[in-house]
């Protein structure tokens, strides 16, 4: 398969476009045919090794994708082949920037058929983020009041969404 991965650390120059090789679904996995990835801030500091993430090189980066579910590893249910779904890699495991990514199934969800699959993986981190930190860490409950700063951003303005919803 298609990927844009790098064998070292570096600026953009390091990216190559080529071949490697398919991902097979292990327990516990799927493997998504990747419609669309999104670009994250962490991609530059991952590639040119300021993340203090090691890995494995060659390395594809990509956090956040979309895409269909094309395989399904051992112990795998609530998933079936040709899901339309989308989730955001675990830090370390990235991969998104291929024609395929093989992922943990609890990394991933169904894709609503409202959200085109550009929307969906634009949506991964942001969201994923946003709601930890609303419902996971601060256990906001409705009537509490909370201040957002940076609004106009991916991960604030889901965060404000997200505490409306809970009031």
């Amino acid at each position: 398969m298609k990927a844009a991965y790098f064998t070292e650390h570096g600026g953009p120059e390091v990216l190559t476009y080529g071949d490697v090789p398919d991902p097979v679904a292990g327990p516990g996995e799927i493997v998504i045919d990747v419609h669309a990835a999104s670009v994250n801030a962490a991609d530059c500091k991952v590639r040119s090794g300021e993340s203090g993430i090691k890995s494995a090189l060659p390395y594809v980066l990509g956090r956040d994708f979309s895409g269909v579910i094309s395989a399904i590893g051992a112990g795998v249910d609530g998933f079936q082949t040709g899901d339309p779904v989308f989730g955001v890699c675990d830090v370390g495991q990235e991969g998104a920037y291929a024609e395929k990514v093989a992922m943990d199934a609890s990394l991933v969800a169904p894709k609503s058929a409202t959200l085109s699959h550009v929307e969906a993986a634009a949506l991964a981190a942001t969201g994923l983020t946003a709601l930890i930190t609303i419902e996971d860490t601060l256990h906001l409950k409705a009537g509490e009041t909370i201040l957002i700063q940076g609004g106009a951003g991916g991960v604030a303005g889901l965060a404000i969404q997200v505490a409306k919803h809970h009031g």
